[in-house]
């Protein structure tokens, strides 16, 4: 809460006190996007206390009132993805240089995506998987389309947008028709009532959510044949976002 609250102060008071973020062309002078010093130490040092917390903090194996769940490996994975993320971000700071489109809100947004990452990783129930899946996709539409002046990025994101909302639209359909076999929404649950069970192994509309609910993420992650559209987007995407998408 207390670095989700920060970053949403971030954003607000940069959006008020910043001029639009983008590359403006007057005449033969060229105005890129000024990023303040101080809004990239206050990111990184939200990337140092995370991580420090994850570290500090106790592992917590239950939290059912939020429908969330923690264990050994899920806690060493978060600390290796934080790790990485101040890595990638320290890589940030020196790319930068190349990539003048980069505004304020990329790094603010960038963190918002690694937080909902983070909370997709601990999430056990139905409601809050796709919530954060949501989020998370929310972000990445954002930072692919970040230098509006190329046509190929345009291209990249709207095709990004188009595949990212029907793969959306299939997992949230099958969530549907599995809580309505269920009745349950705790992925414990549901692994406990569909254990070797002959009923919802023959029950065809069970087998279609599940059907839905496999093809929704293939198609989001481009596995197998479903690897068409990814192309086109890592065509229009930048190499520091190509490594972020890839990783994370």
């Amino acid at each position: 809460i207390f670095i989700t609250l920060w970053l949403i102060i971030l954003l607000i008071v940069y959006t008020i006190l910043t001029q639009k973020a983008s590359n403006l062309v007057y005449g033969d002078k060229k105005y890129y996007p000024n990023i303040s010093r101080s809004l990239w130490v206050s990111l990184f040092f939200l990337s140092i206390f995370y991580f420090l917390m994850l570290i500090i903090a106790p592992t917590p194996h239950f939290y059912t009132i939020y429908g969330l769940y923690s264990s050994e490996t899920i806690h060493n994975l978060r600390l290796v993805l934080s790790f990485l993320f101040i890595i990638y971000f320290l890589y940030l700071k020196v790319e930068r240089s190349s990539c003048t489109f980069y505004s304020f809100e990329f790094y603010i947004i960038l963190f918002f995506s690694f937080l909902s990452l983070n909370l997709i990783l601990i999430s056990c129930t139905l409601l809050n998987l796709f919530i954060f899946i949501e989020l998370f996709s929310l972000c990445t539409y954002f930072l692919l389309i970040t230098n509006k002046k190329s046509p190929k990025t345009i291209e990249a994101s709207i095709k990004y947008f188009i595949f990212g909302s029907a793969s959306s639209s299939f997992l949230l359909f099958g969530f549907c028709l599995l809580y309505l076999r269920t009745g349950a929404q705790d992925l414990f649950d549901i692994s406990l009532l569909t254990y070797n069970n002959n009923f919802f192994t023959e029950d065809p509309y069970f087998l279609l959510a599940a059907s839905l609910i496999s093809f929704s993420f293939l198609l989001k992650i481009g596995a197998s044949v479903f690897f068409f559209w990814m192309a086109d987007v890592y065509e229009g995407a930048n190499y520091p976002l190509l490594i972020y998408f890839n990783t994370f």
